[in-house]
């Protein structure tokens, strides 16, 4: 029993080791705008579409389990019962992917002979055989497909490109049975020869031989007919449980997808199957399975990018759900399957007994802290979905709204505050007008916007918005620039893939593009001009991501954040730097703070930064450009003392920012906008929002 815990644990921990390196490999491989997004559709996957993916998919390793049985059985070996045929059916299912070119098949055999005693000739014949059946019933199931697809109007002519790929598939397996095998033991039987090659060409032809000798005995048995009916099945509960299993992961994300014909959907399937059957080098078939789908959705005239992620998510959700039924089915075997030790045998030793619960402790632990390791990466790609909406809080909080607007009132403040909030349903700049505290919708868009930022003039703002109706603020890559004028409330796109858009002049509006570049451009011509670029003239790497750049233009340095790593600071995750542009775009960086968030004073004579310390881990920090002396500016004393998004007005007299109580996630936790004289007491900050939604990244005007 002790034996078959430690073999239990090793399982587990095996298992959990392969999800983090899936989850890994899923996210490593793609583009990091999109990153997000595939969370975002195995979230939104249809929980009735993966029910009847399951239901069919048991059904197949059923109709499996059974040619399994027929084919050992036509070999001359004796096939388990039906229970633990299916166990191990259920394995060979996970394992088939696991190594490349899907050599993780001969996991079946090593089972069936390891823990059943199936003599290998009939394991192999049998898994060879099936494999044969598998094409042979593809190109049967396809050039049914072709008249039936033509009848309902849904023919694509793409299906004769598969059934050529399948009766090419089908032939060269069926020759390779029936007539490669044969010549082949043949030929090693022919003349052996003296000395050890000729020992080991007989013994491969003796092996050969016996594997020979079992095709030959299954094809006598006059159980082709049930063994070809039975492969017909599986492929149709395959393509029809993939089928709804596609549309699970469609209909909620791309609607237009889910509209595809029946036989456009078919033959994606079949090529995706073809291409991961191909005997290319790729773990779990990531790559091979995607590209043959998207080539024929591409060929099609579908659009490639979201054919991309929906046969990933397609993709993955059939991997879980084979490595959670065949990791669930190993640890059956291991609990079922006990093997009779000789009357004569010797206890094991110490080393033994020491050696083999280490290692299992050693793998369950480093499962458990992959998975965990893996959990936190993908927490770090922002929220998949929206927050909620959330609640006005006024009502509630009468007496400190009373409070607020009787301050703001006496403070005589001419102007206006602007940011981004969620509380009318999704993310819209908003505006509060000083004094009075009115708060007005600036955009309608049914899209993400956020990071306004108030022209020198206080008559236009530049924001971001994103290219679909949520994205996460971590996502640098996936927004466009926009351009709104106050007094017309007309917009302009200035640029896509762009974020972090700031003023540089009257005229001249920068902006972080596909997140790594810096440009400025002028609003009046559109002319761009590169202003940073990682690696070209300065110590960073190419490509390294940036953060919330901004640049002097009275001393042309840029200030930005980024992973300290790519600044060689290693005593955080982020922090921040100043580039000094030596006139021709190169120039030296400095490392700032760890921290995040600097942004240049309104009179360009100091920085203020987010940094590290405070009653909730968080305070503003005032630094010197020349020196980079850093002062401690502000840390609320109340509840609300994680803050956020410094910016001072255009006066340099006040300043803005966002709180809260300890939600972290920028575009997700409760914070609430508060508007402090600088310089005063920490105390005298001014709450002007009360509402449980999300705001973030505020701005200030004042009328001068």
């Amino acid at each position: 029993m002790t034996t078959n815990l430690f073999r239990i644990a090793i399982s587990i921990g095996v298992s959990m080791l392969t999800l983090a390196l899936l989850s890994a490999l899923v996210l490593s491989g793609h583009d990091p705008a999109n990153r997000p997004h595939i969370l975002e559709l195995l979230g939104d996957t249809l929980p009735k579409g993966v029910a009847l993916y399951l239901v069919l998919h048991v059904a197949g390793l059923v109709l499996r389990a059974m040619r399994y049985s027929l084919l050992i059985r036509g070999a001359g070996a004796e096939a388990p019962g039906m229970g633990h045929m299916f166990l191990v059916t259920a394995f060979r299912s996970m394992m088939v992917d696991m190594l490349p070119a899907r050599t993780g098949e001969l996991a079946y055999a090593a089972m069936l002979n390891r823990a059943y005693r199936v003599p290998i000739p009939a394991c192999l014949s049998s898994l060879g055989l099936a494999m044969v059946f598998d094409f042979v019933a593809l190109a049967l199931i396809i050039v049914l497909a072709i008249p039936a697809f033509a009848l309902s109007g849904g023919f694509e002519p793409w299906l004769f490109g598969a059934l050529i790929m399948a009766v090419l598939a089908a032939g060269i397996s069926v020759a390779g049975v029936l007539r490669v095998l044969p010549w082949m033991v043949a030929w090693l039987s022919a003349g052996g020869g003296e000395g050890r090659l000729g020992r080991w060409r007989r013994a491969l032809g003796s092996a050969l031989g016996q594997l020979d000798d079992a095709v030959r005995q299954t094809r006598a048995t006059g159980n082709l007919g049930r063994i070809l009916g039975l492969s017909v099945l599986i492929r149709c509960c395959k393509y029809i449980g993939l089928f709804f299993l596609f549309l699970a992961v469609a209909l909620p994300s791309f609607p237009e997808l889910a509209e595809v014909s029946r036989g456009s959907v078919f033959a994606a399937m079949v090529g995706a199957e073809l291409g991961a059957a191909l005997p290319i080098p790729a773990f779990m078939s990531f790559g091979t399975y995607e590209a043959g789908g998207t080539l024929v959705f591409t060929l099609l005239g579908i659009s490639g990018p979201d054919a991309l992620l929906t046969l990933l998510s397609v993709h993955i959700w059939s991997q879980a759900v084979d490595y959670s039924l065949g990791g669930l089915c190993l640890v059956l075997v291991i609990l079922l399957v006990r093997r009779k030790q000789p009357a004569a045998s010797q206890p094991p030793g110490l080393l033994r007994r020491l050696v083999v619960p280490g290692f299992a402790g050693v793998i369950l632990l480093a499962g458990a802290a992959s998975l965990a390791w893996q959990y936190r990466a993908n927490l770090k790609l922002g929220a998949v979905k929206a927050p909620p909406v959330g609640e006005d809080l006024r009502p509630r909080l009468a007496d400190d709204v009373q409070r607020s607007s009787a301050v703001l009132a006496a403070s005589g403040l001419d102007g206006f505050v602007t940011w981004s909030s969620n509380r009318f349903g999704n993310h819209d700049i908003l505006r509060l007008s000083l004094p009075d505290g009115k708060i007005s919708r600036l955009t309608r868009h049914p899209h993400t916007e956020t990071y306004p930022r108030i022209s020198p003039d206080g008559r236009r703002l530049v924001f971001q918005r994103s290219r679909k109706p949520w994205v996460s603020q971590r996502n640098t890559v996936a927004w466009d620039v926009i351009l709104l004028d106050l007094h017309t409330g007309r917009e302009r796109t200035l640029n896509t893939e762009s974020v972090f858009p700031f003023w540089i002049d009257g005229n001249t509006v920068g902006y972080l593009k596909n997140g790594v570049t810096v440009l400025g451009q002028n609003v009046r011509n559109d002319e761009v001009h590169e202003i940073f670029h990682p690696g070209k003239g300065n110590r960073l790497r190419r490509g390294t991501p940036l953060q919330t750049p901004y640049l002097n233009p009275e001393t042309n340095q840029l200030v930005f954040t980024a992973k300290q790593a790519a600044l060689d600071m290693n005593t955080g995750h982020v922090g921040t730097a100043i580039w000094q542009n030596e006139g021709d775009g190169s120039g030296p960086i400095r490392n700032v703070l760890d921290g995040c968030e600097i942004t240049w004073s309104s009179d360009w004579r100091s920085l203020y930064q987010v940094g590290h310390g405070g009653k909730q881990k968080t305070m503003f920090y005032r630094i010197d450009p020349q020196t980079l002396e850093s002062t401690p500016l502000l840390d609320l004393p109340g509840d609300y003392s994680h803050e956020y998004w410094p910016k001072d007005s255009n006066d340099g007299k006040w300043m803005v920012f966002g709180a809260s109580t300890g939600g972290h996630e920028h575009d997700v936790a409760d914070y609430e906008m508060f508007l402090w004289e600088i310089g005063a007491p920490a105390e005298s900050a001014t709450r002007l929002t009360f509402h449980s939604g999300n705001d973030n990244w505020p701005d200030v005007y004042i009328n001068q």
